[in-house]
């Protein structure tokens, strides 16, 4: 139970709950919380990778069925203003 506490305060970025007093102790928090922080990013982006993707090409089809909408009002008024004038 200890080691858990002691880990779970490492990958919290709080830092060990007791003073580290060995050389070899201070090395093996220092990597436990490296490899605790990157297995959390790793795990952020494995499960939130696909749904960020799908709301990123969802917005791209949205953004692109404005663009085209934007475009044919531009030429329609555009045609509209040559028909008036000629």
């Amino acid at each position: 139970m200890d080691a858990v506490y002691f880990e779970s305060m490492l990958a919290a970025g709080q830092g060990p709950p007791i003073p580290l007093a060995t050389d070899w102790g201070k090395v093996f928090a220092s990597v436990m919380g490296f490899v605790s922080v990157g297995t959390v990013l790793v795990t952020l982006v494995v499960n939130l990778g696909p749904i960020m993707a799908q709301i990123w090409r969802e917005s791209l089809d949205q953004l692109e069925a404005d663009a085209k909408r934007l475009e044919q009002d531009i030429s329609g008024k555009k045609k509209k203003e040559d028909a008036q004038a000629g």
